[in-house]
C-alpha cells in the first residue's frame, strides 16, 4: 500500500547528499524526539545509508539530544545559517551540531566562552563540534 506511487508524485525524491542532514534537522526541531520517514517509495540504497550515518550521530551523543539541554544562546555561530545549527549541553560540556546544505565546502567559526574555533564543514556535510565550558573546566 502505497499512499503516492513513484509514478505519479510530481515532487523528486530528495536528494541523498541531503538526506542525513534533512532527518538530523527535523530530528533537533522535534525536540529530538524522533521522527518519521513515511515517504517509502524515496527509500534507495543511498537514503538507507544517510538514513543510517544520521543515526550513528544520534546514537553517540543521546546523551546531549534532550530538549531540556538545548542551548542555542550559549553559542556564537557564523557561517551555517538556523536551523541548520543546534546547542545542547550536558554534565559541562557543550556540543553544536553543524549542517551544511550547500553543494560547496564552507568553514563555520563557533565561538563558545569567548573562544572562537573554526570548523570545516564538507559539501552537504555534518561536524559535531564538542567543547568543555569554561565553568566546568575550573
Amino acid at each position: 500500500m502505497w499512499y503516492l506511487s513513484h509514478r505519479d508524485d510530481e515532487r523528486s525524491r530528495p536528494s541523498p547528499q541531503t538526506w542525513r542532514n534533512r532527518i538530523l534537522r527535523q530530528y533537533v526541531a522535534s525536540g529530538c524526539k524522533g521522527c518519521l520517514i513515511w515517504w517509502l517509495a524515496s527509500m534507495d540504497g543511498a537514503a538507507f545509508y544517510a538514513t543510517s550515518e544520521a543515526t550513528a550521530i544520534i546514537a553517540q551523543y543521546e546523551d546531549y539530544f534532550v530538549q531540556e539541554q538545548r542551548c542555542d544562546e550559549k553559542v556564537k555561530i557564523e557561517g551555517v545559517e538556523s536551523p541548520n545549527w543546534a546547542a545542547f549541553e550536558n554534565d559541562g560540556s557543550l556540543l553544536v551540531l553543524l549542517m551544511n546544505f550547500a553543494s560547496e565546502a564552507r568553514r563555520a567559526s563557533v565561538t563558545v566562552d569567548g573562544k572562537t574555533h573554526g570548523v570545516p564543514l564538507a559539501a552537504y556535510g555534518t561536524e559535531v563540534f564538542v567543547a568543555e565550558q569554561a565553568d566546568k573546566a575550573r
